[in-house]
């Protein structure tokens, strides 16, 4: 028995998924840069895609 789960594309029900996460740099806020960290899945069978960004923070830049 294999504990946890599996990411499947919801088009196709495939399992061959690419997945890659990342930091950028979405607006300014005066000085302050507002910087994004998301995650994008990339189905490999049918080229469904999707992008979630999952945290924001300003950096005062200096």
């Amino acid at each position: 028995m294999v504990d946890g789960f599996k990411v499947i594309c919801v088009k196709c029900g495939s399992d061959k998924i690419l997945e890659k996460s990342g930091k950028n740099t979405l607006d300014w806020v005066g000085d302050c840069a507002k910087i994004g960290e998301g995650i994008q899945r990339k189905c490999l069978d049918c080229d469904n895609e999707s992008f979630i960004i999952f945290k924001t923070w300003l950096k005062e830049q200096g």
